[in-house]
C-alpha cells in the first residue's frame, strides 16, 4: 500500500534538484518523480505514476532488471548501479541514453522505498569516445615516430607537449559537460550556449594540435601527393581572412595588399594550410592591438607572399632552429604551442619546390616570406 509521504521534504528536494529523481515502493512501482526526471525521459506524472520502473529501461534488460530488484530490496543500502557494465534509460519516444543510478532505501511507516538517482551522462560518454579516439591517433603517431633516428627525443617532446596542451582543453571539456546538467530552465539556454560554444573550441584545439602531428607523419612518410591547379591567389588569401577574423586578438587586425596577376598554379590546399599556419603564429606570438601585413605578389617567373606580425620576434640563434621538428623559442616558451607550425609550412613549401625565409628583430616583429617559381 503506498504510504503518504512528507509533502514539504519532497517539495524542498524534488522541485530544487538538478538530477533525476524516482522514488519506488517494494514492488517497484513508481510512486514519485521529480521535474527532472519527468524532463530526461518526456513522460507527465500521470503516464507514470504506479507504474512498474522498468517502464524507463530498454525492454532487453527487463529480466535481469526485475531479478536484480528482487534481490536488492531483502539487504536494501545506499549504492552506485552499474560498476563495470553499461546502463541505459528509455525516453517514452523509446529512444535510449546512457545513465548513471545511484540507489538510496529507506523506510516510512514500515514499508520500504527506493530513492533513485539518475542522471543523463550523454555527453559524458561522447567525450570519453573522443578521448579513446584521440588516444588511438596519439597511439598511431608515435607508432610511426619509432622508425625516425630521433625516437627517443621525439617521444620525450611529444609527451611533455601532449601532457601541456591537452591538460587546458580537456579540463574545460570536462567541466563544461559537469556544469551543463545544471541548466535545465529554459531562460538557461544562453548558459548551456556559453559551455557548449566552450566544449567545441576546446575539441577544435585538440584537433589542430593532433592534425599537425598527423601532417608530420604524412609528409616525412613521403605519404604526400602535391594536387597543382590553376587558382585566383587573391581570392583564396581573402578568404582565408575572412575565416580567421573571429580568431583575432582583441584590436588585432589583418591588412592585404595584392600585386600582379591573380591566377597561379600551385597545390591549393596545401597553400591555404601554410597561409593558416602562418596567421596562426602570427595572431599567438603579437598582442592585442596589433597589425597583421599580408603581401602577394605575383610577376612573370615568380610568386611572393609575405605575412608580417608585431610579435616578439625572434633571436638571431633561434631562426637557425626555427624550422626545427618541436623547436619553442626562448621567448616564447609562455606562450601554447607544439613547436610543429613552421616544420610544417616549411615541408609544404618544399614540397611545391619553393623556398621559405625569415626576417626578424626581438621586440619588433618577425616577417615569413615565401618564394615559388611559376
Amino acid at each position: 500500500m503506498k504510504k503518504e509521504i512528507n509533502q514539504q521534504f519532497f517539495e524542498s528536494i524534488f522541485d530544487h534538484a538538478t538530477i533525476g529523481i524516482l522514488v519506488t515502493n517494494s514492488q517497484g512501482e513508481i510512486i514519485s518523480a521529480n521535474k527532472f526526471a519527468l524532463d530526461t525521459f518526456e513522460y507527465s506524472q500521470e503516464e507514470l505514476l504506479g507504474k512498474k520502473v522498468e517502464k524507463l529501461i530498454p525492454k532487453r534488460f527487463h529480466k535481469g532488471h526485475k531479478k536484480d530488484r528482487n534481490a536488492y530490496y531483502p539487504h536494501a543500502k545506499t549504492r552506485a548501479m552499474g560498476a563495470g557494465r553499461d546502463l541505459y534509460g528509455k525516453k517514452k519516444d523509446g529512444s535510449e541514453f546512457p545513465v548513471e543510478v545511484s540507489l538510496s532505501p529507506f523506510k516510512s511507516e514500515g514499508e520500504s522505498f527506493v530513492f533513485a538517482f539518475v542522471i543523463d551522462i550523454t555527453i559524458r560518454k561522447k567525450i570519453e569516445v573522443s578521448e579513446r579516439n584521440y588516444q588511438k591517433k596519439v597511439t598511431d603517431i608515435l607508432s610511426s615516430l619509432r622508425k625516425e633516428k630521433e625516437l627517443n627525443d621525439m617521444q620525450s617532446n611529444f609527451i611533455s607537449m601532449a601532457s601541456h596542451e591537452f591538460k587546458t582543453p580537456l579540463a574545460t571539456i570536462l567541466s563544461s559537460a559537469t556544469l551543463l546538467s545544471k541548466y535545465t530552465e529554459t531562460q538557461q539556454q544562453p548558459k548551456r550556449d556559453k559551455h557548449i560554444d566552450r566544449i567545441q573550441s576546446a575539441v577544435r584545439n585538440i584537433n589542430r594540435i593532433l592534425n599537425n602531428f598527423l601532417t608530420i607523419n604524412k609528409v616525412e612518410g613521403e605519404k604526400f601527393n602535391v594536387q597543382y591547379s590553376e587558382f585566383d591567389i587573391e581570392e583564396l588569401i581573402a578568404k582565408i581572412i575572412d575565416e580567421f577574423i573571429f580568431m583575432l586578438k582583441p584590436g588585432q587586425t589583418i591588412s592585404y595588399i595584392h600585386e600582379g596577376n591573380k591566377i597561379i598554379s600551385l597545390d591549393a590546399e596545401l597553400l591555404r594550410n601554410i597561409i593558416s599556419n602562418l596567421f596562426t603564429n602570427a595572431s599567438k606570438f603579437s598582442g592585442e592591438n596589433t597589425s597583421i601585413e599580408v603581401l602577394s605578389k605575383v610577376t612573370e617567373d615568380k610568386i611572393n607572399i609575405k605575412v608580417k606580425d608585431q610579435g616578439p620576434g625572434i633571436s638571431p640563434a633561434d631562426q637557425k632552429k626555427i624550422f626545427n621538428r618541436f623547436f619553442r623559442g626562448e621567448n616564447s616558451l609562455t606562450i601554447p604551442g607544439t613547436g610543429l607550425g613552421l616544420h610544417i609550412v616549411r615541408n609544404y613549401v618544399e614540397l611545391m619546390r619553393g623556398k621559405i625565409e625569415i626576417n626578424s628583430k626581438l621586440n619588433i616583429g618577425t616577417e615569413i616570406i615565401l618564394n615559388f617559381e611559376r
